[in-house]
């Protein structure tokens, strides 16, 4: 409770005169409406904001699923290729197995024919004799020799068929071998390839991080332009149910709702009734605390159940206090015009939570502040 001024002490201090009207400082109705079709604009944006955002990363997600399915489609086509390269690598094997088959027997039968050929070299004329001797006669003789000729030509054409054979064999192998070169150039382009995809995947894996964060922070940012409209459709309704102008000297210290009026009650935290000089108006911690009116600060500090209080001379006896301040932002002495912060709301003091105060009083005596407002 602050001590009571004299008349003598009041006529020492500048006497000022209170403007009637509404307060200059104070929010009107029109005022907030304003500021609540400005946030819902803002609103509007934001909801904007955050689909373009949505959609933007919906658009990656769906490119990186397709991309995935091209990697897909790349591993399946490689694991293809693989099989048709170990094929044919078991093609170029049996191959090769065939012309070392195939050259061993076109040795051998070479080597059997020059064999014959040679031991009828070197037998010489025994051979004739032994074929005439064993002919019949000289019709019998020749035709032994022409025996002897078709078996060597026999044995040539088998090995010319035996060589036309093996060319034909190396010639297939001379196509697998160029299918491979074909198959492995097939797989190092499917291997690019994957590589390729996998870069652009690993791209758009860090695009899509970004564009969800940018999500989030526009979710965010929506849900902050919602809570900001929410407030002011809140402080609209609050200010026109409980704060409209009555038509008196002093304006309103902060746009709240007020929590306890005027009169006796029993008072918070002691049980037992006290008249309550002031009524209370809810306001969070840091909400500026305006004057009421212009004047002169006539103390701010500690004043006791008040908790950090201001207190505002305003002339002719009158004089307002504000009290449970968090902080000032006067000092004694100091002049002050209607609607300038004087404090920031808190809870100091005996207090129940965060909420300014308000008093006013008349040469010292408490007076119901709605008759001033």
């Amino acid at each position: 409770m602050f001590r009571k001024v004299t008349i003598v002490s009041i006529a020492c201090i500048m006497s000022l005169t209170l403007v009637c009207g509404v307060p200059a400082y104070a929010k009107t109705a029109s005022s907030i409406k304003q500021e609540l079709a400005e946030s819902q604009q803002n609103e509007k944006d934001a909801k904007a904001e955050y689909e373009a955002k949505k959609k933007a990363e919906e658009a990656i997600k769906s490119e990186i699923k397709t991309l995935e399915k091209r990697i897909k489609s790349t591993e399946n086509e490689l694991k293809s290729l693989e099989k048709d390269i170990a094929a044919n690598d078991q093609k170029i094997e049996e191959t090769e197995q065939e012309i070392v088959e195939m050259e061993t027997t076109v040795r051998r039968q070479n080597d059997d024919l020059n064999a014959r050929l040679r031991m009828m070299y070197e037998s010489g004329e025994g051979s004739l004799i032994e074929v005439l001797l064993g002919s019949a006669d000289l019709t019998d003789f020749l035709g032994g020799l022409d025996i002897v000729k078709k078996i060597h030509e026999y044995d040539m054409q088998v090995l010319d068929e035996m060589n036309i054979q093996l060319n034909k064999i190396e010639q297939k192998k001379a196509e697998l071998v160029d299918m491979q070169q074909l198959l492995d150039t097939h797989k190092k382009a499917q291997i690019q390839k994957r590589e390729s995809l996998a870069a652009d995947k690993k791209k758009l894996a860090a695009a899509e991080a970004k564009a969800h964060q940018e999500t989030v922070e526009a979710q965010e940012d929506l849900a902050a332009a919602q809570k900001e409209s929410d407030a002011l459709e809140a402080e609209l309704k609050s200010y026109t149910s409980t704060q409209t102008w009555g038509g008196g000297k002093l304006g309103w210290p902060v746009i709240g709702r007020v929590t306890s009026e005027y009169g006796y009650r029993i008072r918070p935290n002691f049980g037992y009734r006290q008249l309550h000089s002031g009524i209370d108006i809810a306001a969070s911690t840091g909400t500026p605390i305006r004057a009421a009116g212009d004047g002169v600060v006539y103390s701010a500090g500690w004043k006791g159940s008040y908790g950090n209080a201001v207190i505002i001379d305003h002339g002719s006896g009158i004089m307002t206090l504000y009290g449970h301040n968090s902080s000032f932002a006067v000092s004694s002495g100091q002049s002050v015009k209607r609607g300038q912060v004087i404090a920031y709301a808190g809870s100091t003091g005996n207090s129940t939570g965060p909420h300014c105060h308000f008093e006013v009083r008349v040469n010292g005596t408490p007076q119901n502040p709605r008759g001033w407002l």
